[in-house]
């Protein structure tokens, strides 16, 4: 029989992400160096929102001191995963947990008000957006006449507004929105007319009682 007292030590080595990552590839790739002199097996697990998304256990030995796994075809979400190591009398130890986020999709970013060419002779005005992203919204921006105006980083999926005194005359606005990968979406641009003097009418000039 063999008498080992001592654990395995296990760790992350090269080629992984930093925890808490933010990546825009469908796949995580996970590497582990460790020490023991009599290992069983290492066990890698990956999961989800849904749970334990994948199980992997090699067999180990005392020639090998280095592990990859690659989980591949994943999709948008969170995954935390660990590794752990055990030994032939059952010792095991365990990496930290790592997470990391996938998103491979832009924000989806749709205009409610105002509607395309309108015509108002109230300056004070609610410019309204939806923004739908899978995981996080990072932020999300008024553009006026080219320029931003006003951002929100509230991080929310949902309605955002932004109230504008604007100028008189002809503006354009659009909405930009960025999530945590840096993938944006900008709207097409709509546009607004603010008018505040009412019609002169001009009237004929009589002279001498003729006209």
């Amino acid at each position: 029989f063999t008498i080992d007292t001592t654990f395995p030590l296990i760790d992350y080595g090269t080629g992984n992400e930093v925890n808490k990552s933010n990546i825009t590839v469908n796949y995580i790739f996970a590497n582990v160096s460790y020490t023991d002199a009599n290992p069983k097996n290492l066990t890698f697990k990956i999961y989800n929102s849904s749970g334990e998304w994948n199980k992997t256990t090699y067999i180990t030995s005392s020639n090998t001191t280095n592990v990859s796994i690659n989980w591949t075809n994943l999709v948008d979400g969170i995954y935390d995963y660990n590794i752990t190591i055990m030994d032939i009398v059952s010792h095991t130890n365990t990496t930290d947990t790592r997470r990391i986020t996938i998103d491979m999709t832009n924000p989806n970013v749709t205009l409610y008000s105002p509607v395309n060419s309108t015509n108002t002779s109230i300056t004070s005005n609610s410019f309204i957006a939806n923004i739908s992203e899978n995981i996080f919204v990072r932020n999300v921006s008024l553009i006026i006449n080219g320029t931003i105006n006003q951002t929100n980083t509230s991080h929310i999926n949902g309605s955002y507004s932004f109230d504008v005194n604007m100028p008189e005359g002809f503006s354009t606005w659009s909405f930009i929105s960025y999530d945590w990968t840096n993938h944006s979406n900008t709207t097409s641009s709509r546009w607004i007319i603010i008018d505040k003097n009412p019609p002169v009418i001009s009237l004929p000039l009589y002279i001498n009682g003729t006209g």
